[in-house]
């Protein structure tokens, strides 16, 4: 089933599976167990509630994507849009490539339990915490810019960073790898082990 939400919708019941996607400005209350979500250039995707899309969905953001109150766990991640992840955790199982933004408040986080993420050339992401766990990898490409509070790389996972990525955080630990041509260790930034 193919769900096309246009602008000004505001859905309150649940969807089934199959493909979701939005053209203009759409309110998601209810939930979707769409395989596929698509969220259009000049579109804006805002989720009403916690985990209103399938954990398990591919989601590709060109236009915008807002958690509007509560978490949000996805399959992968690819588009070159902005996701607002406001105060709430962004958790991505299955990787993906994404080359857009990634904004947060107070309290958000980023967390990677699934294949490698790649933020590709010209990506920014800004949030409270990152978490890669289980032997995930998180790539910073050239030209992007990585911004966190605490960053954990848990064993066997890897954070790589090219040669002219930005990253800038306030602590650093965990047991596994940051793989940098150059890093920059900021003026009162920690760094600790497992």
């Amino acid at each position: 089933t193919n769900y096309r939400l246009n602008d000004g919708s505001i859905v309150n019941a649940n969807l089934g599976e199959g493909t979701l996607t939005t053209q203009g400005q759409v309110l998601l209350n209810g939930t979707s167990d769409a395989q596929q979500v698509d969220v259009l250039a000049d579109s804006t995707l805002t989720l009403g509630g916690a985990q209103r899309l399938n954990q398990q969905a591919d989601v590709t953001v060109d236009g915008r994507l807002v958690l509007g109150n509560g978490d949000q766990t996805i399959g992968t991640l690819e588009g070159g849009g902005r996701v607002d992840m406001n105060a709430y955790h962004l958790n991505v199982t299955g990787g993906g490539s994404f080359a857009g933004t990634l904004a947060s408040s107070n309290g958000s986080s980023l967390a990677l339990q699934g294949a490698t993420l790649e933020m590709a050339g010209g990506s920014s992401v800004s949030t409270e915490s990152l978490q890669l766990a289980n032997g995930r990898a998180l790539s910073v490409g050239s030209g992007s810019q990585l911004s966190t509070g605490d960053a954990t790389v848990g064993a066997g996972s890897t954070l790589s960073l090219a040669d002219d990525a930005v990253f800038r955080y306030q602590s650093l630990g965990g047991g596994g790898t940051v793989d940098a041509g150059q890093f920059d260790n900021a003026l009162a930034s920690r760094v600790g082990g497992s």
